[in-house]
């Protein structure tokens, strides 16, 4: 018994994430296909090939897809072709798949924070800290990015190789490789890496880019000279950021009707649109948790800003009471600050003034925090945050905010929130009082994970009936029976899934549905 306590104790950080590991597994078994994952999964969505049957599908197949799909709707394909290779067997591997990209997500960030520790606070706590941010995912932002498979894959899964590229990149230039065969298999690793962060999806796309170019801009400026390795990653950077955006199905996608009238507006026009929806949707009701926990954090470096004299002292006197303001407001108020401030404006002038105010504070809270970290020295910390603020900044050019894109600005937020945990804990003249500050933090978290589980759980009996459902009649008519009607069941709490066809607008997931479990286009589907 002692001995299995000592190893327990020797290996806590390792307990810690396997434990994390099997509660995101579990939670991910009630995950179902909803909406555009049919279609994927079936070749069928955007571009249609011809040829294919069900979701039984040929990697030639995939490939030929991918190229029409790449002409036709977007550059996306690196991570479509993962999914459907993951989905060709049906959920159940994408469940593990993605427990294990989310748990190594985590891990990657406590050891970023832990590499910018300084041995103060106990490894097994920033752990725990760590799997507790992702409790911080509210049920929106779960339903719309993480628990719906063609989502996830473009905004999770490529935040996994830049989490792992910025780990392991710069302080292996510090390293002595005694191979050199080996350590050019570790640079070419590297490099695709970058690769797979920038051919992704846009907004981890631009955040990796602006991580590697403002790296290369530091280490010029540091080291008085040019860094061939710097500019071979930035050159891989560029190649994967061109791939994905200038795919011919870029310019067709723009084509949709929404797209048509927000890009025939004038720019400044777009730009103000654009903000709007930027800090509306970011900032919004639907991640409150992760709000008031950034913020307290943003306070906590105006404070230190203000009581060291660092910085400009008007200006940084006025973010923190701006940010004490926000704090407050958003505390009281469901909606969160900026979506009642900005309901209180009832014309469309006092609007713009409002969201003016809104960047003017923005701009106030992210200068005390890079004054903060500058003082610290720690450019690492600094080049992350500006990664995630361009992960979103990229959506000001964007027709619309879908929340899903605050993923990755959350996961990288987070290692800036728990290097400020380490640093409020090396102020504590009493250590145990952060205990007794994270006790509720964790409760909030784990509370948070056990609903949306419970959520999606409510329905996954419905889902495996349906599912089973589909199989069924779909081997029943390849064996020669005419079936004309499926009758399936209605979930019992929308709101833990993804769009259903029987919702005001989806009937054409149907479509999707037939393809995937390869029936006739003509068969009528109902929900009871």
């Amino acid at each position: 018994m002692n001995r299995l306590k000592n190893i327990l104790k020797r290996n806590s950080v390792l307990v810690i994430f396997v434990i994390f590991f099997f509660i995101v597994l579990l939670e991910h078994q009630f995950m179902g296909l909803y909406h555009d994952d049919y279609g994927y999964a079936s070749l069928s969505y955007a571009y249609n090939l011809d040829g294919v049957s069900g979701h039984d599908v040929s990697i030639l197949q995939t490939l030929n897809f991918l190229k029409g799909h790449y002409n036709v709707w977007g550059g996306r394909v690196l991570y479509f072709f993962f999914e459907i290779c993951l989905l060709k067997n049906g959920i159940w591997i994408f469940r593990l798949v993605q427990s294990l990209v989310i748990t190594l997500i985590f891990y990657f960030i406590y050891k970023i924070v832990k590499r910018l520790s300084k041995g103060n606070i106990s490894d097994w706590l920033i752990a725990i800290c760590t799997v507790m941010c992702y409790g911080f995912f509210e049920i929106m932002l779960v339903r719309t990015g993480i628990f719906w498979a063609t989502a996830s894959i473009l905004y999770v899964f490529p935040i996994l190789p830049f989490l792992i590229y910025i780990y392991i990149y710069q302080e292996s230039k510090n390293s002595e490789f005694k191979n050199k065969f080996i350590k050019t298999l570790f640079y070419i690793f590297c490099a695709m890496l970058m690769f797979m962060s920038t051919f992704s999806q846009e907004q981890i796309s631009v955040a990796a880019l602006g991580y590697i170019l403002i790296l290369t801009i530091y280490n010029i400026v540091r080291n008085k000279k040019l860094n061939k390795l710097d500019i071979v990653m930035c050159i891989v950077a560029i190649i994967g950021f061109c791939i994905l955006m200038l795919a011919p199905g870029n310019a067709i996608r723009q084509q949709h009707p929404t797209s048509i009238e927000f890009y025939s507006k004038p720019i400044l026009e777009r730009i103000i649109a654009g903000i709007e929806n930027l800090v509306l949707g970011n900032f919004s009701m639907y991640t409150k948790i992760f709000n008031i926990l950034f913020y307290i954090c943003v306070w906590y470096a105006s404070y230190k800003v203000v009581k060291d004299n660092k910085g400009i002292t008007f200006v940084s006197k006025l973010s923190l009471l701006s940010t004490s303001v926000i704090i407050f407001i958003t505390s009281i108020q469901s909606v969160g600050y900026f979506e009642w401030v900005y309901d209180l404006a009832t014309f469309k002038i006092y609007k713009l003034a409002v969201m003016l105010m809104f960047v003017l504070q923005l701009v106030l809270m992210f200068y005390s925090v890079i004054i903060y970290l500058y003082e610290k020295k720690q450019y690492k910390v600094i080049n992350i945050l500006i990664s995630a603020v361009f992960s979103i900044a990229c959506m000001i050019i964007a027709p619309y905010f879908a929340l899903r894109s605050s993923i990755a600005f959350e996961a990288l937020c987070f290692i800036f929130m728990l290097y400020i945990l380490q640093e409020v804990y090396d102020d504590l003249k009493y250590k145990k009082t952060l205990v007794y500050i994270l006790i509720p933090i964790f409760l909030i978290s784990m509370f948070n994970i056990f609903t949306i589980t419970k959520g999606y759980y409510s329905n996954s009996k419905i889902n495996e009936q349906n599912n089973e459902t589909l199989i069924v009649v779909s081997n029943k008519i390849k064996k020669g029976e005419d079936i004309k009607v499926i009758t399936l069941k209605k979930l019992k709490n929308i709101l833990y899934s993804g769009d259903q066809p029987y919702t005001e607008g989806n009937d054409y997931i149907t479509i999707y549905m037939k393809e995937y479990y390869d029936l006739p286009k003509d068969i009528e589907i109902i929900y009871e």
